[in-house]
């Protein structure tokens, strides 16, 4: 079996144009950018890292003492009781949004997805019909944060202790080994987290919907096919951050040609999705297409929903396509 690229997204994208251009209905644009703003409420996401310091190799007496740091902490809360108590409602508020965007990104995930396999714009009805899948696909995702936010905190404790060595001058090359060990783990596990993600959303999500599935029970079907193709699916996840790329380069081109007014509009909750429509609708309908590849147990599209233009395949012998896989 041949694993096409371009072919699938050629697909999804004639969906594209047969669903929002065809004809242009502005009513079902902001019924359908209603669901997409739900399925990507978590979209995005924080940039930080360690801000620049000053240090030099004569600045160790002015370092955190690793051993008294929590003695130093606790002797900060009791000197603070008010602003801990502050920040401590606002770290709970802040967790119980995340919590929120994630149940309603969840279920808006399989209402975006139910509306593009069937070229609609219902919003009531899919909410109401994937209670269960989005609930399941809740749990997961709090619980994969968790565990990914878990390492990722392990991780940064252990190279903050690195670090501060090192500004002391109390490192040497076994010191710097473990510094760049950690940065590969790190590097590791972030990619593996990306990719979880990516499948989850990509496939296992679809084969929920597909098969009326739990997501556990979807991960089980989906692994047999990640383990006979991993090459593929590898190479599938950076061919969609090369599509992530490219439009992100379109919309700052936008914005900058429009004197960064599209940058305000794309800046509006939902207004933004429903202005990057085409986008997020080709996104959905990539990764189902690439999916019908492996048979019509894992096509999301009913077997009428054929995009314009495309001609539908000849059958296929039993013996045929059993050559090498190509790309």
């Amino acid at each position: 079996m041949n694993i096409e690229y371009f072919i699938p997204l050629s697909k999804a994208w004639q969906r594209m144009v047969q669903a929002l251009f065809k004809p242009f209905d502005i009513g079902k644009w902001f019924a359908l950018g209603f669901t997409a703003f739900l399925a990507h409420l978590l979209d995005g996401g924080f940039s930080g890292g360690w801000p620049p310091g000053n240090f030099r190799s004569g600045d160790a007496a002015n370092l955190p003492d690793i051993g008294r740091i929590a003695a130093s902490v606790s002797d900060w809360i009791q000197s603070h009781p008010l602003l801990t108590a502050a920040i401590l409602i606002a770290v709970i508020v802040f967790i119980g949004i995340v919590i929120v965007l994630t149940w309603l990104s969840s279920r808006g995930a399989f209402m975006f997805l139910d509306n593009v396999v069937h070229n609609r714009a219902l919003v009531i009805r899919p909410w109401r019909e994937y209670k269960s899948r989005g609930n399941s696909l809740f749990l997961w995702r709090i619980a994969f944060g968790v565990v990914v936010g878990l390492a990722m905190l392990f991780f940064a404790v252990l190279a903050f202790v690195q670090i501060v060595q090192y500004a002391r001058g109390h490192i040497d090359l076994p010191g710097i080994l473990a510094l760049a060990a950690i940065g590969i783990l790190w590097l590791v596990v972030s990619v593996v987290a990306g990719y979880i993600s990516l499948f989850t959303g990509s496939f296992v999500i679809p084969i929920m919907y597909k098969q009326d599935l739990r997501i556990l029970q979807a991960w089980r079907k989906f692994l047999p096919i990640l383990a006979s193709r991993f090459l593929h699916f590898v190479l599938y996840g950076l061919f969609f951050a090369l599509l992530l790329i490219a439009v992100f380069i379109a919309a700052f081109l936008a914005g900058c040609f429009t004197c960064c007014i599209g940058f305000i509009i794309l800046a509006l909750p939902y207004i933004g999705s429903v202005f990057l429509l085409p986008a997020y609708f080709v996104f959905r309908a990539f990764p189902l297409e690439f999916l019908a590849q492996w048979g019509p147990d894992y096509s999301v599209f009913p077997d009428d929903a054929v995009p314009p233009g495309s001609v539908p395949p000849p059958p296929v012998s039993p013996t045929a396509g059993m050559g090498a896989p190509g790309i």
